[in-house]
């Protein structure tokens, strides 16, 4: 991997990384509410995910990276799966009955039907970081605090373990 594009990485997972420390009010800046910092976090987070996948594989699309990604490192998810669970299966019970919408454009609601269906988390969790940047999402209502929430600790826990453990990148 390039030295510029692992720098990028690096910056933006310890951007993320601190994202956690805003919520919980440590370091040296103010509190902020949990969906400001994960909303943060998560775009932070997707930030160095794209370009670890565009570099990595090189795809036309994200889609087709995050596909690769999880093709790759399917192992490395299954192993930390038990880590993530329950916010995977938070995100599983709240799309049963209503599936994720895509509020920037007319694609079809995405359901999750199968919690270990790493190609359609990772979709999940695109559309989320979408409807923040795209969309027109009123944040404050539970459920997407819940979809945010859920969608920051997942990227941020298969992510910054595959770096760290797989990739030997630190991001302190």
């Amino acid at each position: 991997m390039e030295e510029f594009r692992k720098q990028i990485i690096i910056s933006f997972m310890s951007k993320a990384k601190e994202s956690t420390n805003l919520r919980d009010g440590l370091g040296k800046v103010p509190k902020v509410s949990e969906i400001i910092s994960d909303s943060l976090g998560l775009i932070q987070c997707f930030i160095a995910f794209e370009s670890f996948t565009t570099g990595e594989f090189n795809k036309a699309t994200a889609k087709d990276n995050q596909v690769e990604f999880c093709s790759k490192y399917k192992d490395d998810i299954e192993k930390i799966y038990l880590s993530i669970s329950n916010e995977i299966d938070k995100m599983y019970n709240e799309l049963q009955n209503n599936p994720l919408k895509d509020m920037s454009r007319r694609r079809v609601p995405l359901n999750f039907p199968n919690k270990k269906d790493f190609e359609r988390l990772f979709e999940i969790l695109y559309r989320v970081r979408g409807n923040i940047i795209h969309g027109n999402k009123e944040m404050e209502l539970p459920r997407n605090i819940l979809l945010i929430n859920s969608s920051f600790k997942i990227l941020y826990g298969i992510f910054s373990n595959i770096l760290i453990n797989k990739e030997n990148i630190s991001f302190s």
